[in-house]
């Protein structure tokens, strides 16, 4: 099968999780974004990542940040064109979508990139059950009448033996 030039075709298994974890993380950085494709069996080879990644790039769904944040990795973040393309899917969120006024700011890459961190590291440990970011809680209270005491910076669960144990995570940087 042919498709028109410069066209992008979307696989649903593996572009859309993709970038679902961006809207989910607001940022990421390139090398924290493969280990959670990792993680969630989306991507395991590097090459096809890549290339995965610079396809969406280049088709406007996603997009690096200015500015050096000392990562040494490129930044994403979703855009307006990727929500879109996930509302177009059936993934949205209330409170970051396509006809969103504003999208994340620039000064919330260290926060994100730190509570990346935290959600990859309870995950290599086996320990991670379920997480759900600010995004998702925040959406959840906007639609919710059972909702949470505020919009977390996550609600995680974790295992703790044969048990699960869920709390509401708050990451100050101070």
């Amino acid at each position: 099968m042919r498709y028109v030039k410069d066209s992008v075709v979307i696989n649903p298994d593996r572009d859309i999780p993709l970038l679902q974890q961006v809207r989910n993380s607001r940022f990421v950085t390139h090398q924290q974004l493969f280990q959670f494709m990792q993680y969630g069996g989306f991507d395991d080879r590097r090459n096809t990542f890549n290339w995965r990644t610079s396809r969406l790039l280049r088709a406007g769904h996603v997009a690096t940040c200015d500015g050096r944040f000392g990562t040494g990795s490129a930044i994403y973040r979703i855009t307006k064109s990727g929500l879109a393309l996930l509302e177009h899917y059936g993934q949205f969120t209330t409170i970051l979508q396509s006809n969103t006024d504003h999208l994340p700011h620039a000064s919330q890459v260290f926060h994100s990139l730190e509570l990346n961190s935290i959600h990859l590291a309870l995950a290599h440990k086996s320990l991670l059950a379920g997480w759900h970011s600010e995004v998702e809680v925040a959406s959840f209270n906007a639609i919710s009448r059972s909702c949470y005491r505020k919009d977390y910076d996550a609600v995680v669960e974790v295992w703790i033996g044969d048990r699960k144990a869920c709390f509401a995570l708050e990451y100050e940087r101070s």
